[in-house]
């Protein structure tokens, strides 16, 4: 599921709920997911992320997921905000 553009924050929790409530505790996320993808993406929003880190903060749901990210698309213009950096890792 991509929260953001496509999915509202209110709808975007009602749903992560109901997963947990279904049983699943997988959740995985990556700093560009929220808006348009495309592979020439000129920077991520990492609005997904952030639904997701809001949701998470709401409660003791933290103990109950298995929480998977991924990093490599562009977060800004710099040197570091991409790819494998150390620092876009951190």
């Amino acid at each position: 599921m991509n929260f953001g553009d496509v999915t509202d924050e209110k709808t975007s929790a009602r749903i992560l709920d109901e997963a947990l409530e279904a049983g699943i505790n997988f959740i995985d996320t990556a700093d560009v997911y929220g808006t348009e993808q495309s592979p020439d993406i000129q920077q991520g929003s990492g609005l997904s992320e952030e639904i997701i880190g809001r949701w998470l903060q709401q409660g003791v749901r933290r103990d109950r997921i298995v929480l998977a990210t991924k990093a490599y698309q562009p977060m800004g213009p710099g040197p570091n905000d991409r790819r494998l950096s150390a620092y876009h890792i951190r």
